[in-house]
């Protein structure tokens, strides 16, 4: 049975389409392997800034530098702040 924290569902808006639902299960150690940057204080969407080598996000082939997280899990992230949506991940 997974629990929400174990996936990661990430709708990102890359320059050449809308949106699209991306799912990845976390590590059993570790995150998923990516950064963010960005979120309401700054009024800028959440956005991911970096990919790590080997991990789940840059295995999946379906994350990229750039984009916008706007849901975790069933939550609209599209307002909150940077650490809020950290804490969803």
């Amino acid at each position: 049975m997974l629990q929400e924290q174990d996936v990661l569902c990430v709708s990102g808006e890359p320059f050449y389409s809308g949106e699209r639902t991306v799912t990845i299960r976390r590590q059993t150690v570790g995150g998923f392997g990516l950064s963010i940057k960005g979120g309401a204080e700054h009024s800028i969407p959440v956005v991911i800034s970096k990919i790590s080598k080997e991990q789940r996000a840059e295995l999946s082939g379906l994350l990229f530098i750039g984009d916008a997280i706007l849901q975790i899990n069933g939550i609209n992230v599209r307002k909150c702040r940077h650490e809020e949506v950290g804490v969803y991940i």
